[in-house]
């Protein structure tokens, strides 16, 4: 056995799930089976798909308004049928896709509010598949860039500004899992015919090809950086595998190996500024988080909960508590219709800011143009520095994108970039937090804070009545017992 323990910056990574007073209650999550995580967040918002009667809907809740929702909170429930993926834009906070089995992708613009009333009215809807949709994913890069499948048909492109698809990529047999490549060039497949590909997205050329694993259960692909790409599914003995592939030769894989014994398949989710693999399955009550090396993968550890998960929400860079040394966040989806904040924090003694660990990462501004990527572009996406974060900071604003939605077979002629006006925000959970009194509610204030001390002065004024009479039956009851 070797006597050295491989150096890592990461291998006491504990998760910290938040106080149950910061969670987020009573939420009737969908009971439809889906490979979606069924929860997706960024910096704003949590979304969750929820269950419903006569349609679909899901929910979008500021992270701030957590508690016990009202079983009225409005909800975003323009699908005809349940929905089955949920993603936001990762260039507007404010932009969420949905894509449902009325094989149709819709498009809503959340005010910064929240959802106050239902929305109803897409901002943009994508009509192409002929069954239902089970997927979709942003092109990480390029704006206005999505792609999808559904059951027995090709992988889709689109450009959502235009609301037009771009290509359709055939493949042998039903799509499973598909996923970009950070800088959004090409894309991983997996199908039910146990086959994982990297496809080019413009050309629909098919780069490399290679065998998945026995098992009968979906197999997932995640794409990463350095040509690399991570794989898992089953054996045919119900063993939980991994591979590590070089997507420019699939012809074997970097790396495998057997994880545990499990019925569902992982989901997986990347860290792609501390290259690290986080593995969850619906069911499951664990959560495994790896390190990946250029050809090689290294097991860190694993953060248990108490309850099997329905579901996992990812948290970008952006969202991280810098200054708590939190490089991950999930937002867990409990059995009890709950939904559960995981942080993942690096312990460190030191207060001061963490470069190691906190490099820069992913702004929300787009690298190219929708016609740009088309065009064949591939351009390096902008970053920002966590350090900003660490001092209390917030994100800059992103330079204004023309979004172009409201084109094509839009359901609005609503644009994209144009907010809606503010509501007034309905107290729909019973905990958020509160906005800070104006100078003009100074003299109300006042009153309450002085109608406040009059009360504690006549509280103890009883309290010191009350001790006097103690005093009194106390002296009465000892010279009783002195007779």
């Amino acid at each position: 056995m070797s006597k050295f323990v491989r150096k890592s910056a990461f291998r006491h990574v504990f998760g910290q799930p938040y106080k149950r007073e910061r969670q987020f209650d009573s939420i009737p999550i969908t009971r439809t089976s889906t490979e979606s995580s069924c929860c997706a967040v960024n910096p704003k918002f949590v979304a969750i798909i929820t269950e419903a009667s006569g349609g679909g809907s899901f929910l979008v809740l500021p992270l701030e308004q957590f508690g016990r929702l009202d079983i009225n909170h409005p909800r975003v429930c323009g699908h005809k049928q349940v929905v089955l993926d949920i993603a936001w834009c990762p260039h507007d906070d404010n932009l969420i896709a949905s894509c449902s089995e009325d094989a149709t992708i819709k498009f809503w613009q959340i005010p910064d509010e929240g959802v106050t009333e239902p929305i109803t009215t897409p901002v943009q809807t994508l009509i192409g598949h002929q069954r239902k949709v089970l997927a979709i994913e942003w092109n990480p890069a390029a704006a206005n860039i999505l792609l999808s499948f559904a059951q027995d048909e090709p992988l889709f492109i689109w450009d959502i500004g235009a609301g037009e698809c771009l290509n359709q990529i055939p493949h042998p047999t039903s799509i499973v899992c598909a996923s970009w490549s950070p800088v959004g060039d090409l894309i991983g497949t997996s199908t039910k015919g146990k086959k994982f590909r990297i496809v080019d997205p413009r050309t629909g050329e098919i780069v490399q090809e290679a065998d998945g694993f026995g098992g009968g259960k979906p197999q997932k692909i995640k794409m990463l950086k350095n040509n690399r790409a991570f794989a898992v599914g089953m054996s045919k003995m119900a063993q939980r595998q991994y591979m590590l592939f070089d997507t420019k030769d699939m012809s074997k894989p970097l790396a495998n190996s057997d994880v545990d014994t499990g019925s569902n398949t992982f989901n997986i989710f990347y860290d792609e500024d501390l290259d690290m693999i986080y593995l969850a399955a619906k069911g499951d009550c664990k959560l495994l988080y790896y390190e990946i090396a250029e050809d090689s993968v290294h097991f860190l550890s694993l953060y248990q909960p108490k309850e099997a998960s329905k579901g996992l929400g990812w948290m970008p860079k952006r969202g991280m508590a810098v200054a708590d040394h939190e490089v991950a966040r999930f937002y867990r989806l409990k059995d009890k219709n709950g939904c559960e904040p995981v942080s993942m924090i690096v312990p460190r003694k030191s207060e001061l800011f963490q470069r190691d660990i906190f490099p820069d990462c992913v702004s929300l501004e787009p690298a190219m143009t929708a016609e740009e990527w088309v065009n064949g572009a591939n351009k390096p996406r902008p970053t920002i520095d966590m350090e900003q974060f660490f001092k209390g900071a917030g994100q800059p604003a992103p330079k204004p994108m023309k979004m172009r939605l409201g084109g094509g077979a839009a359901s609005s002629n609503q644009s994209a970039t144009k907010k809606p006006e503010a509501a007034p925000v309905s107290s729909s959970m019973s905990r958020k937090f509160e906005p800070a009194a104006s100078s003009g509610d100074s003299k109300e204030q006042k009153k309450q804070i002085e109608d406040l001390m009059k009360e504690v002065e006549t509280l103890k004024a009883t309290l010191q009545e009350q001790e006097q009479r103690i005093a009194a039956i106390e002296a009465q009851g000892a010279e009783i017992n002195g007779n």
